[in-house]
This record gives structure tokens, C-alpha cells and sequence, in this order.
């Protein structure tokens, strides 16, 4: 199996993030509001207190409370969703416990996400983007293990975000991870155009081409071949723009290595072999600095 590299999915910290502030309401209550909802306010920040503290058990039936008693306040759906996220770092890997915390998760994230863009404002488009980031995650082999959705929710980020090559960069390891390469290449593609001359964009294809080529189980030599030759040429034109990138010169020693390993001349893998140990330790003197 392909390693799943480049996850889009974090989970948020106790504390504050990205302007997320616990104590939030998308629409604050007044001093007219309703008995019931100033009840709920006082159970919000009770689990805000908790989530705060680290305690998430304490904090999810909390959370739950105030999502039944406040349909309208989505990010109590953010860190509802995060609780069950936390719990599920605790749970046995593979078990129905860890299952049924990823689906809660799941389903906080889905509906938060959908209140918070329902609302069409920008600071709750942002607030769904951090959403949804966090539900890609849930995605993971050693987790939902469903590469599928984790394509979806990184399409709809796509969309939430065109001008990010971030995401097109997920979407392509997500492809890669399911060895659909052609749309891995069309994704690698779209975030070149969005950062046609720039030294670590270049960089990253150079990557994920070396990725394919070093990973895929069911690629010809022929087609091996093609993209490491696509791999060193974007290496080589990252380091044109910024010979001093070292992810640029980290790719180009194992684009070379690679090639090194399908040839068949002595001579030439001894070559090949050499230059890659020479860009390898000028990278690692440039990490170094």
C-alpha cells in the first residue's frame, strides 16, 4: 500500500485558532433573549471551559446540549466535532470505538460546515474551510479509510479556495495514493498555473513526480521513466529560479537515485549513483544553514 502523505486534515488545540474565539457566538444573544437560550449560553461556556481544560469527554454532551438548544450557532459544531475527534486519538486502531468517534465527528463537521457557509459571509466561509480542512483528516487509512470522500471535501476546498494551490497539492497525493495519476497530473497542473514561476512550487511537483515514479506498483518501465524525466525537469527548473532551494535539490538527488535503480549500464548507475550522493549532501549543508 501507498503511504497517504499530504493530509489536508489537523484538529484544533485547546485554546483558540484562526480566530476561532470559544467564547463565539455567529449570533450573539441580547438581553431580551429567551430564558431557554441563556441556558444554553450558560452550558456553551461551561464546555468551553472544558474543551479548554483538555477534557473532551466532559465537553461532547456538553456541546451536544447547546447544538440542540442553539441550531444556529454552527461553531459549537466545530468543537463538537473536535471533542470526538480528540477521543478518537484514545481509541484501540481498528476498533468500533474508534468508528463510532470518527462518525460523530463526521457528522458535527458536515453540519457545521454547511450552517457556516448557509450563512454566506466571509468570516463564516473561512470558519467552514477550517471544517472541512478538519474533516479530510477523518479520512486516513488508519482511520475512516476512505480516500474517496477525502477526494470530495478536498474538491469542495478547491472550490471554497481556487486560487490556493495548496489544495490542488492534497488532491494530487490523494490521487497518487490511489494510483489515478492522470488526475493526479491534472491537479499538479492547476497549481502551476496558479504559481507558474515560483521556485517551491516547482519544488512540490518535482516531489510528487519522484513520489509516482518511486511508488507506483503498476507503472512500466517506459512510464517510470517519463515521470522522472518530468520530475528533474521541474527540479532543474526550480533550481534555475533559486539555486538555493533545498527541497528542489533534495528532489533532484532522488530523481537520480531512482533512475539509478532501473539502469541496467554499470557504469552509468555508478554515475547516476555518485551525482545523487553529491545533491544530497549539498541539500542537507542547505538545511543545515
Amino acid at each position: 500500500m501507498r503511504r497517504w502523505r499530504g493530509s489536508v486534515g489537523r484538529t484544533l488545540r485547546s485554546g483558540c485558532r484562526s480566530g476561532l474565539a470559544l467564547s463565539l457566538l455567529l449570533f450573539p444573544l441580547t438581553a431580551n433573549a429567551q430564558p431557554e437560550r441563556r441556558a444554553a449560553l450558560d452550558t456553551f461556556n461551561a464546555a468551553n471551559a472544558a474543551y479548554s481544560a483538555g477534557n473532551y469527554r466532559t465537553a461532547a454532551p456538553l456541546y451536544e446540549q447547546v447544538v440542540a438548544a442553539l441550531p444556529d450557532q454552527p461553531i459549537a459544531y466545530l468543537y463538537l466535532g473536535n471533542c470526538y475527534d480528540h477521543m478518537s486519538l484514545d481509541a484501540p486502531r481498528g476498533s468500533q470505538q474508534l468508528i463510532d468517534l470518527l462518525k460523530k465527528a463526521e457528522a458535527a463537521y458536515k453540519t457545521g460546515a454547511d450552517k457556516m457557509l448557509a450563512t454566506n459571509t466571509p468570516a463564516a466561509t473561512r470558519n467552514a474551510v477550517t471544517i472541512l480542512e478538519m474533516q479530510a483528516g477523518l479520512y486516513a487509512p488508519d482511520r475512516l479509510h476512505d480516500t474517496a470522500t477525502a477526494i470530495a471535501v478536498t474538491q469542495h476546498l478547491i472550490r471554497l479556495n481556487p486560487s490556493d494551490p495548496a489544495y490542488e497539492f492534497t488532491l494530487a497525493t490523494l490521487e497518487e495514493n490511489v494510483e489515478n495519476y492522470d488526475a493526479a497530473e491534472s491537479a499538479l497542473a492547476k497549481a502551476l498555473e496558479l504559481k507558474p514561476n515560483d521556485a517551491h512550487t516547482l519544488a512540490d511537483v518535482a516531489g510528487h513526480y519522484w513520489d509516482i515514479a518511486a511508488h507506483g506498483r503498476r507503472l512500466t518501465y517506459t512510464r517510470e521513466t517519463a515521470y522522472l524525466q518530468k520530475g528533474m525537469a521541474f527540479a532543474d527548473n526550480a533550481l534555475a529560479l533559486d539555486a538555493q532551494n533545498a527541497d528542489a535539490t533534495a528532489y533532484k538527488s532522488q530523481l537520480l537515485r531512482e533512475q539509478a535503480a532501473l539502469e541496467t549500464d554499470r557504469k552509468r548507475k555508478d554515475a547516476l549513483n555518485k551525482e545523487a550522493d553529491a545533491w544530497a549532501a549539498k541539500a542537507k549543508a542547505l538545511r543545515a544553514k
